[in-house]
This record gives structure tokens, C-alpha cells and sequence, in this order.
């Protein structure tokens, strides 16, 4: 089974990437990997036809991000990626909005800091308009971080039949939570 890492290798510039401590162009790795425990994404846990499917959702997440970064000019604070679910559990314990389950835990989403409220605006009008696709948490965060993510691109009902993804969520089927284009 291939590993976060090994995707990264077979990834254009992917092995220089690591080597220069980044996992995209302006993604370092420790923004990127859980704070808790410093591992990626399980990869290696679910058949390769998944994890190439799972790969290609981060991508396109860190895909977003570095655009968003050519529009700005300048760096762009990363406040989480990647979280372990025994970090989602401190972070919830803590008194933090997280999600039951949550795009973090695949590594498929990023909660960015631009600058102040209009700053991120101007972030979220950019990412609506040249990547709609994405989900996009703003409103309720009050305007302090953006949450961006592309956990539609996972293939949701095949991790649901390895028990990696609960069926339900609060009652509620996960692809209703989990839709492409949704805002909050």
C-alpha cells in the first residue's frame, strides 16, 4: 500500500518537495501534518484505488491554496491540516467548533488566515469565483479563518464499507453534509 509519502515521490517535484521540508510549493510540512501526533493521512490503510482517489482531493486542496497565494502575493498563515482523531477530540474538548466528523481527519481541507476580515473576504471571493467546487467555511467563524476544503472528492461510500466513515452524521447522510460548493 502506498503512503502519503510515497504519493508525494511519484507527484511532479513531489520527492523535492519533501526533501525542502514542503508538501506544495508554499505548504510546509509541519503546517500540514497533524500537530498532535506530526503523521499525514493513512493512505496505506485503504486499498490503492481509494488512495489514489484520496490523494487527488488533497491535491486538489493544496491546488487551491497555492493559487489563492499567487493572488494575494505573500503568505498565507495555515492554522490546521491534517488532524488525527484523537486531535479532533482534544480540539473538541478544548471548546473548538469541529466537526463529529470532519474533512481534517483525510487531510482534505485547510483553515487559512489571509489577514483581517477583508482581507479574507477578498480570499473568499477569490476561491468562489475560480474555485467554486471547494467548500468554504467563513460565515461561522466570524470572519477570522477560512476553512477550505474538498472532501466531496472522496469516495465517500467506499470508506463508509470499510468503516473509515460512519454512515450517518447527527442523523443526517454524510454526502448531504459533505456536497460540493457548499458555504457555511
Amino acid at each position: 500500500m502506498k503512503t502519503f509519502e510515497d504519493y508525494m515521490k511519484s507527484f511532479l517535484e513531489g520527492e523535492v518537495l519533501l526533501k525542502e521540508g514542503l508538501v506544495s510549493e508554499h505548504i510546509y510540512i509541519r503546517e500540514y501534518a497533524c500537530r498532535h501526533c506530526d503523521k499525514f493521512p493513512p493512505l496505506e490503510d485503504v486499498p490503492e484505488d481509494l488512495s489514489e482517489q484520496w490523494f487527488f482531493a488533497i491535491r486538489k486542496v493544496f491546488d487551491a491554496f497555492e493559487d489563492l497565494r499567487e493572488f494575494v502575493g505573500r503568505p498565507i498563515f495555515i492554522s490546521s491540516g491534517y488532524r488525527c482523531k484523537e486531535y479532533q477530540k482534544i480540539l473538541t474538548a478544548r471548546g473548538y467548533k469541529t466537526a463529529e466528523v470532519s474533512p481534517h481527519n483525510f487531510g482534505v481541507a485547510l483553515d487559512i488566515i489571509v489577514g483581517d476580515e477583508r482581507d479574507n473576504q477578498v480570499a473568499v471571493s477569490f476561491l468562489e469565483l475560480y474555485h467554486s467546487d471547494l467548500r468554504i467555511g467563513f460565515q461561522l467563524y466570524n470572519h477570522k479563518f477560512i476553512h477550505i476544503d474538498t472532501a466531496y472528492l472522496l469516495p465517500i461510500k467506499k470508506l463508509q464499507e470499510l468503516k473509515i466513515l460512519p454512515t450517518l452524521v447527527r442523523g443526517v447522510s454524510l454526502q448531504k453534509y459533505w456536497t460540493e460548493g457548499k458555504r457555511w
